[in-house]
């Protein structure tokens, strides 16, 4: 009688501890499940998080040196990706470059702006074409790292690589230039055209 009631003792023992860590099986991994889900839902609401029109504007004391617009922007763990983005760049006489892409990542850190596809720079008479421009903030200068094409009322420019410094306006072309000169060109046509009265 004693043997068997220290058997059912030991396995009624033995069943409650099996309960107590099943019980606490269950608590911890509902509780790993719940955080990894907190932690998912406030990185996707971090990555979600819009801003319709947004304004960004750097001075220098009480003169602005750029103007950055876009139609929209998102935040983003490294930064802002800003769509339809334009940027105005002013040079000490208040002039202005505009600088427009489909996309663009903004780093608000070191105020850097790297513009991708479909990149148009306009600057007077003269527009600029290329897939990817960046805007270093710190060093205050534009840079075309691939093939550019530059077009104005004088003169075609084509090439890889293009540094531009905003303060002293210098421009650097790296790799392949080609200039196509149509003034030149253009007097070239009409000393080559027939003159009143020629044979033709």
């Amino acid at each position: 009688m004693s043997i068997r009631w220290l058997c059912l003792k030991w396995g009624c023992l033995l069943l409650a501890l099996s309960s107590v860590g099943l019980a606490a099986w269950f608590v911890w991994q509902n509780t790993a499940l719940f955080v990894q889900k907190g932690d998912e839902n406030e990185q996707h609401t971090a990555k979600s998080i819009a801003i319709d029109a947004p304004l960004i504007v750097e001075r220098d004391g009480e003169r602005i040196v750029w103007r950055l617009r876009a139609k929209k922007a998102q935040q983003l763990p490294s930064g802002m990706r800003l769509q339809k983005p334009e940027l105005e760049l002013f040079t000490a006489r208040g002039e202005i470059t505009l600088i427009r892409s489909d996309i663009a990542l903004f780093d608000p850190l070191k105020r850097n702006i790297d513009f991708r596809h479909h990149v148009q720079t306009t600057y007077q008479d003269w527009l600029l074409t290329t897939e990817r421009l960046l805007y270093l903030s710190q060093k205050d200068t534009v840079l075309v790292p691939n093939a550019f094409k530059i077009n104005g009322p004088d003169a075609k420019i084509s090439g890889r690589g293009l540094r531009a410094n905003r303060k002293t306006g210098v421009i650097y072309i790296d790799h392949d230039v080609h200039v196509h000169d149509l003034q030149r060109e253009a007097k070239l046509d009409l000393k080559t055209r027939p003159q009143h009265g020629d044979v033709q």
